[in-house]
């Protein structure tokens, strides 16, 4: 499981989810918030916290995932792919999530083009992609996430809006 995990993890350029706005370097196509009029610091602080949390999967740094992820955290995967669904504490994430897209894809990756502040919630825009292993068979795919954080700076909730026609497209014999 934790090899699973760690591969994953350093190929997760993602969710590098990239959120790497704010001065942070390696998130392809990741647009700085600087000059955004938004909801203040604390805001900018959520985007910073999110997308080291980007940085972390990509670097496989899962002591900053686990302290950046709520213990009690709620996931929502976008219902009709493989791994759809609510997984509710960070274990169930890891296990349900996770585990599955590492054991199922191949150069997984999470593209992200743009964040957006919204005070304790941060919004993602981007594309995954990646290679179903049991087809061999590409997708890239427009997502939004939507990360809600509380006052210590951990993601509470996370809701992921995905284009799953591409998704299973992929995973279909």
């Amino acid at each position: 499981m934790e090899k699973l995990v760690s591969r994953l993890f350093r190929s997760f350029t993602l969710l590098a989810l990239g959120l790497l706005m704010l001065g942070h370097a390696g998130v392809a196509g990741a647009q700085s918030m600087e000059g955004h009029k938004g909801p203040g610091k604390k805001a900018k602080k959520n985007v910073k916290i999110v997308a080291s949390l980007y940085q972390a999967f990509a670097d496989g740094d899962l002591d900053t995932i686990e302290a950046i992820i709520h213990p009690d955290v709620v996931w929502i995967e976008s219902d009709g792919i493989p791994y759809g669904g609510t997984f509710v504490g960070r274990d169930a994430v890891f296990a349900g999530v996770f585990a599955k897209i590492a054991a199922e894809w191949d150069d997984f990756t999470a593209n992200v083009d743009e964040f957006i502040n919204a005070g304790n919630k941060v919004i993602v825009l981007g594309e995954d992609s990646g290679t179903f292993k049991a087809t061999g068979k590409s997708m890239t795919a427009p997502a939004a996430s939507i990360f809600t954080l509380n006052k210590k700076g951990q993601v509470v909730e996370f809701r992921q809006y995905i284009d799953t026609l591409a998704v299973v497209l992929a995973t279909v014999p």
